[in-house]
């Protein structure tokens, strides 16, 4: 399957309840989603930063993320986990932009799920529970 588009689409979370830390409080995220085409299947994932723990600017993962657009497209999906790993070792931009790797990493996981039918939990390993409680 070759990857065709790549749309990036700003969005904004108003929290319900303010995040207080050392850093000041938050009360909106603003992430950006990514859409990724590859032929007859679609693909997503986020990049979300939380400037001032570690990770980069909202600015700096959208550049990150449109560096790697002119990389990806037109190329085929990676076929197994290890290629999926090494095409990402092919963007040195995204070493110095976490979230934007882990969006380019969720969105090529999703295709390749999709790619093989199966939920993407199975595709990381097969003992995967299908429910997980939280809180």
């Amino acid at each position: 399957m070759k990857l065709r588009e790549l749309e990036l689409s700003p969005f904004r979370l108003t929290l319900k309840t303010p995040l207080r830390t050392a850093h000041g409080e938050y009360r909106v995220r603003d992430g950006l989603l990514l859409t990724l085409h590859g032929d007859a299947r679609v693909g997503s994932g986020e990049a979300m930063p939380l400037h001032g723990f570690g990770t980069e600017s909202l600015a700096e993962a959208e550049s990150a993320l449109k560096a790697m657009s002119a990389l990806v497209m037109g190329r085929e999906l990676p076929a197994s986990l290890d290629a999926l790993e090494a095409f990402l070792a092919e963007a040195p931009a995204l070493a110095r932009a976490p979230t934007a790797r882990h969006a380019i990493e969720s969105w090529l996981l999703d295709l390749l799920a999709q790619a093989r039918g199966v939920p993407l939990c199975r595709l990381l390993t097969e003992t995967a529970r299908d429910e997980v409680e939280v809180n």
